[in-house]
Parts: structure tokens; sequence; C-alpha cells
């Protein structure tokens, strides 16, 4: 029984437009140990996290600022790479994995929300879920798999 590792690392991109700052950041998704034998595919969740400043303009209580997140690369031909081999995986926006998470085009659709100013009204956060699956029955050599994507956050 052979065993492989993969993980997905998750870079961030922003667009500001309507937030003075922001700051963005994101655990790798890791899938552990795989096993070709298993007939169970392999799931994984990490998030990502916003915080912004919004400009003055969407300042104050109630108030939110609207955000997009997309997912670079083809969101049904996403791989994990160990030289030439790869090892296929899925991303979703939601736990039931139901719904492919991508740039909102080719079947994956990006994810849109709003953050609600904080307390002090002077911040925006919140934590978004990302669920990854790693089919089933993929034979493949021993070693080490990984990928990164490129997270896209506009405002």
């Amino acid at each position: 029984m052979r065993m492989r590792n993969g993980w997905l690392l998750l870079a961030m991109a922003v667009s500001t437009a309507h937030a003075q700052s922001c700051r963005v950041a994101a655990a790798a998704l890791q899938f552990g140990t795989y096993d070709p034998s298993s007939r169970t595919p392999y799931d994984s969740a990490t998030q990502i996290a916003l915080s912004c400043v919004p400009q003055s303009a969407v300042s104050g209580a109630g108030n939110t600022l609207s955000f997009e997140i997309a997912l670079s690369g083809d969101a049904h031909a996403r791989a994990l790479q160990n030289g030439s081999y790869t090892l296929r995986y899925v991303i979703y926006s939601d736990a039931a994995r139901t719904q492919l998470w991508g740039d909102g085009t080719g079947g994956g659709l990006s994810f849109k929300g709003g953050l609600a100013l904080t307390g002090n009204l002077t911040t925006a956060e919140a934590v978004i879920p990302i669920y990854g699956r790693l089919p089933s029955g993929q034979w493949i050599p021993p070693g080490g798999y990984s990928d990164v994507i490129t997270v896209v956050v506009s405002f």
C-alpha cells in the first residue's frame, strides 16, 4: 500500500476599490496522507480571513463592505503535482461539497459576501471557510504533491 502527502497553498491578491486597506490571510489546505486503495474521498477544510478598513463613505453602524473572492484556475481541473504526476482535487464553498469554487466561469462559482463593520465601526472582518476533496482511486507514485492557487478578493 502506497501513501502520498498533499497540500495546497493559497496565495492572495486584493483589489481595494472601496477599502482603504485590507489584510487577507489563509492557511494551507492540507489533505494529509492519501491511500489510493481507499474507496473514500479525502476531505479537508481551511479558511480565508479578511480584515479591512473601509473608506469613510461606507462607515457606520449596520453597513457592510461587499466583496467577491475568486480562485484561479479551472474549477474542474485542479491538480496537486509532483513532477509530471498529478493528483486531482476539488475546492468547494460549502461543507456539503456541492458548490464548486472557482473564478465565476466554467462552472465554478466565485464567493460573494459582505463584511459587517465591527463595534468600533472602523474595521470590517470575515472568516470564509474553504472545503477541499481528493477523489478516491487515484493511483500515483508516492511523494509530496502540492499546488498553489491565487485567491483574488475584490471590493
